[in-house]
């Protein structure tokens, strides 16, 4: 040991003594040496002489070898150049680093030795025969040290270590075997001397946060460049918040994430059975380093006797940038209840879960349905499962619903049987295909179970869903013009809850054209009409199905198919025809309603209780009106009524009285013509249809007897004796309307048939007329006047009145038909003469005059009498009138003479004084000679 310290001392000695040689310093690539006027000459690795010159400050720039330029003797001088040396910081972990060195050659060509502040000497070596690029193997450490030219006590360089560095992806883990804590990432340390961690732990306690320091044994930690582990068993399974800051060697500290771990709860516990059981949360962080922890369930009701089975291997995919794959499991015991989705509240060190978590009693389980035969409404079905009973204070109730895509439902209160059975009525609304049930809270109606979903599948080919079975009742009627339909039953829906479309199929067949009986008739064929159903709709509650069907007539039925199930076949039928109103128009009727159907040969008179086909008919588009022309036969009057497709019309005659058949209507006889006859009476002789020998015929207030009915071509005529009454008193300006008697004009006609009381239908407005009177003789009075007698036809007291000439004849009487008297005074010049005379006879407002009475004068009568009357006044206005003319005649005559002559004496008077001649005008006329007068 003294030898090799003496070598070390000479050594020194030796390199004291060297550096007072002369040398040369480098500083970037400026030589600057001891002897400033020498020239240097060099020589570089190939021996080439390299002088350098001083004026230029003996750049060695331009040679970059400058691994070559070895240290050198000139003019027996040592020049010594100093190593120079470049290092990046380098990792912990030491190991071969990049290094960029000059100068490191002696004159010897052999590499300098480098070695740090404890002689420790370090190799390195050229990459890839580099001149500069060396690659030095460094120890791995935490603190920074010096590096030196052995043979100087200048140091080269200062090498530092990297600092150390998160791994900003996964800074840190939790080991889920020994609850150890795993720090990633870059230039940490495996020499515990070098690591040092500060760890601070904090604590929840009622809301507040109490911070403590925590130790560990330094023996626990694992430790290398990448990584550092050591126990925090805690921030792997307790509420809490943890801050660590690690330190490796003399670099700066750096900080984690802080850790805070919050009770988390991993979705809800499972069911229990009402009378109570352990529930099982799974989660993170649900234990408490304070014992300091509670559940709660739907406010009031406490979860006790907390425990944690996998306390011996708890661990758990934990805090921060855990991997999760581990929970904590928490148990507790939980009361007896009902119901389900209370609120779950787990505190753990006054640290409330903040997730939703909900806890539930056994829910209901549906297993199977048991779908009997709907032979009766309600429908009603047979629920197994499990759970079924509730507590006072729920009630289970069975959820329809009554609208596609389970958007709106309705409940129903199911009849419990046990805790494994109900049953329950299903309404007609409910969809087909999915049965739920809910156990409600009475008090607020919160639903607090939902029973499992329960799909009716047909479990025939598992994919078609069951349908609560329809079932139809009755259709109604459709107009003959065709229209919308109901079908009116149970559970008819067009759709699955789901919106999937139910196939429903309606085919319907109707009979037409039968008699009145209801039976095929001879003069008609049945035939089959065929009724599309199309544009199926359904109604609000299920209990209605609705579509469009063509117009037809008849009696038949539906054919149902739903979801690819026939149903029984239902009854249909058009509806019945219908009569508004009813008028006869001489011999046709007028009808007016509905459901007549499209075609004429489809529509039947029921005449004389047998169907007949009336033509000429018509019949209007909407099938509202018909027009039918009935027959002039010389049948006895009867009712008729409509069929149509076997159906009789509806129709009841409000006027008949008589208690006939409602559904008939009565034909109207109708009178064409009557004849006339005088006051005595006669044969009345009425003409027209539908006549018959049951009939009263009143002519006015006076009834005819002993009809009789004859027919001759296409018309019937009725026979019958009208009495004539004649009045024993004489009223004048009287109508006979007012009395029974047989005078006048204008009675009413009044036919009644005696078996229905049918009136008689009068096109014409017919009014019969008795014949006026007719005077074919009269006796004769002498000139002191008195009693005469008329003989003739058409005589009666009513309105009796009778003139000869101007005198009227006074009390005038009938005391038959033919023959009347009355009284005339003594005959008066003034007012009548000795010619024949006229005889007026009024009876009833009917007049007649004859030419026919003579006075039988027995003694001369004097006719020159006065007269004041207007006769004698005649007598004189005449001659009067006459002289009159003739003087005026004269007076004219006597004027137009004079004229005349006064001309003629002027034209005289002129020739014989004739006016000097003038050239006469063109045209102008010769002057008249004597000759002309």
């Amino acid at each position: 040991m003294k030898k090799v310290k003496l070598i070390i001392v000479i050594l020194i000695i030796l390199i004291n003594f060297i550096n007072i040689i002369i040398c040369c310093d480098v500083t970037g690539s400026i030589l600057k040496c001891s002897q400033s006027s020498i020239v240097v000459k060099l020589t570089n690795g190939l021996k080439d002489t390299i002088f350098l010159d001083k004026n230029d400050g003996y750049n060695i720039s331009n040679y970059p070898n400058k691994r070559f330029l070895t240290d050198q003797n000139i003019n027996g001088e040592s020049i010594v150049f100093n190593p120079e040396i470049s290092i990046n910081s380098i990792p912990t972990s030491g190991g071969k680093i990049p290094m960029t060195g000059y100068f490191l050659l002696d004159d010897l060509g052999n590499e300098k030795i480098i070695s740090d502040s404890n002689n420790d000497f370090f190799q390195y070596e050229p990459v890839n025969g580099s001149t500069i690029d060396y690659l030095i193997d460094l120890p791995s450490g935490c603190k920074s040290f010096q590096i030196f030219d052995f043979l100087s006590t200048d140091a080269l360089t200062t090498i530092k270590y990297l600092p150390p560095i998160l791994n900003l992806k996964n800074p840190y883990q939790f080991d889920t075997t020994n609850g150890y804590i795993i720090i990633n990432g870059e230039n940490f340390s495996n020499d515990s001397n070098c690591v040092t961690i500060k760890l601070i732990s904090t604590t929840f306690k009622n809301s507040n946060a109490t911070s403590a320091s925590n130790s560990m044994d330094p023996t626990k930690r694992i430790l290398n460049f990448n990584m550092i582990s050591f126990p925090l068993y805690d921030a792997n399974n307790y509420v809490g918040q943890w801050n660590i800051s690690i330190t490796i060697g003399d670099s700066k500290s750096i900080q984690l994430p802080t850790i805070t771990n919050l009770p988390r709860i991993n979705g809800n516990p499972d069911t229990i059975p009402r009378t109570g059981g352990i529930i099982t949360l799974y989660g993170d962080f649900l234990k408490s380093r304070t014992n300091l922890i509670s559940i709660i369930v739907g406010g009031n009701k406490q979860c006790k006797n907390i425990k944690y089975p996998n306390n011996n291997n708890d661990g758990g995919g934990g805090g921060g940038g855990g991997d999760g794959s581990g929970k904590t499991m928490l148990t507790c015991e939980m009361p007896s209840g009902n119901g389900g989705n209370y609120q779950l509240i787990l505190t753990v060190d006054g640290i409330q879960c903040k997730d939703e978590i909900y806890f539930s009693y056994n829910q209901p389980t549906i297993k199977s349905i048991t779908i009997p035969s709907p032979d009766n409404y309600p429908y009603r079905v047979q629920v197994d499962g499990y759970y079924f009973t509730c507590s006072n204070d729920t009630q289970l109730k069975v959820k329809f619903y009554n609208s596609v895509n389970q958007s709106s439902f309705k409940y129903v209160i199911p009849t419990i049987l046990n805790d494994t059975q109900l049953i329950v009525d299903v309404p007609s609304y409910a969809y087909s295909g999915l049965f739920q049930m809910d156990v409600v809270n009475i008090s607020d109606s919160k639903v607090l179970l939902k029973s499992n979903d329960f799909k009716l599948i047909n479990p025939i080919n598992n994919s078609t869903m069951l349908l609560w079975k329809p079932v139809i009742q009755s259709v109604s009627k459709c107009p003959t013009v065709g229209g919308v339909i109901t079908f009116i039953g149970n559970h008819l829906r067009t759709q699955f809850y789901n919106g999937i479309p139910i196939e429903i199929t309606l085919k319907g067949n109707t009979v037409g054209n039968v008699g009145g009986d209801g039976s095929s008739s001879s003069s008609s064929s049945s035939s089959v009409n065929s009724i599309a159903c199309n544009n199926i709709t359904q109604g609000d509650d299920g209990t209605t199905l609705m579509c469009k069907i063509n117009g037809g007539i008849g009696i038949g039925s539906f054919k149902i198919q739903i979801n690819g199930e026939e149903l029984p076949e239902i009854p249909f039928s058009y509806l019945p025809p219908t009569i508004a109103s009813l008028s006869q128009i001489d011999d046709k009727i007028i009808m007016t309603g509905s459901n007549f159907g499209e075609k004429s040969s489809n529509l039947f008179i029921n005449y004389l209780h047998t169907p007949h086909l009336f033509n000429p008919i018509s019949i209007s588009p909407n099938q509202s009106l018909a027009i039918i022309q009935i027959p002039l036969t010389n049948e006895k009057l009867d009712t008729f009524s409509i069929i149509v497709g076997g159906q009789i019309s509806n129709y009841t005659n409000k006027n008949n009285n008589s208690g006939g058949d409602i559904n008939n209507f009565p034909i109207h006889p109708i009178i064409k013509t009557i004849n006339k006859l005088t006051t005595s009476g006669g044969i009345l002789k009425l003409t027209g249809y539908f006549l018959s020998n049951d009939s009263v015929v009143t002519i006015g207030s006076i009834g005819c007897l002993n009809e009789t009915i004859t027919s001759s071509n296409d018309e019937t005529q009725l026979t019958c004796v009208l009495p004539g009454i004649l009045s024993t008193i004489v009223f004048s300006n009287e109508s006979q309307s007012k009395y029974y008697v047989t005078s006048g004009t204008n009675h009413r006609i009044k036919l009644v048939t005696s078996k229905n009381g049918i009136e008689s239908f009068n096109p014409n407005n017919l009014l019969f007329s008795y014949d006026p009177p007719v005077v074919n003789t009269t006796t004769t009075v002498s000139e002191d006047g008195g009693l005469i007698h008329l003989t003739g036809t058409s005589f009666n007291n009513v309105g009796l009145f009778v003139t000869v000439g101007n005198i009227t004849c006074e009390n005038p009487y009938s005391d038959t038909f033919n023959s009347v008297s009355c009284y005339i005074p003594q005959f008066t010049p003034v007012l009548s003469d000795n010619s024949t005379q006229w005889v007026n006879i009024t009876v009833d407002g009917q007049t007649n005059s004859f030419f026919i009475f003579n006075y039988n004068f027995t003694k001369a009568i004097s006719f020159e009498v006065k007269q004041d009357n207007m006769s004698s006044y005649y007598k004189w206005l005449i001659p009067v009138v006459i002289i009159g003319v003739l003087v005026i005649v004269l007076a004219v005559v006597y004027s137009v003479y004079m004229f005349k002559k006064f001309q003629r004496l002027k034209r005289i008077k002129e020739m014989m004084n004739p006016k000097p001649p003038t050239i006469p005008p063109q045209n102008h006329t010769p002057a008249p000679s004597l000759q002309n007068f």
